[in-house]
């Protein structure tokens, strides 16, 4: 799909994805609109997750805003909270 992420999350159905990788635009209030966009798209016990979380940056200090704790951090940078 080429077209914008808050374009393209309206093209599923609530619920109807087990994952969602989120490697966007840095800036919070982007950030924010595509974790919000997403994550009422992901089934219960499913995964959103993203790049670039670090302590103290924008993306770790949104993500933080947003759901308190996350579940995982990987090396990479990569991010992972589990649909509850």
């Amino acid at each position: 799909m080429r077209m914008k992420s808050e374009d393209a999350c309206h093209q599923f159905e609530n619920e109807s994805l087990d994952m969602v990788y989120i490697d966007g635009n840095h800036i919070e209030e982007y950030v924010e609109k595509d974790v919000l966009a997403w994550y009422p798209k992901i089934k219960q016990d499913g995964i959103i997750a993203g790049h670039d979380f670090y302590e103290g940056n924008i993306i770790g200090k949104t993500i933080l805003k947003i759901f308190d704790k996350i579940d995982k951090t990987f090396i990479d940078s990569s991010w992972m909270k589990i649909k509850k």
